[in-house]
């Protein structure tokens, strides 16, 4: 499983690409709230958090 430590660092790269070519969309917004949750869970939380992340979209 990929770590927290490079998960947090490569999501923060991807809302800054989407805040510029999508800024005001539903799924920017949901991956900035999302990567906020995520860097301030840890443990089970944090891959609750992130699975939440994974799949919510989907739906």
């Amino acid at each position: 499983m990929v770590s927290k430590d490079e998960i947090i660092t490569i999501l923060p790269e991807f809302v800054t690409l989407l805040n510029k070519t999508d800024p005001h969309s539903e799924f920017t917004n949901f991956l900035t709230d999302s990567l906020n949750t995520i860097k301030s869970s840890n443990g089970v939380a944090f891959t609750g958090q992130l699975q939440y992340f994974l799949i919510t979209p989907l739906l």
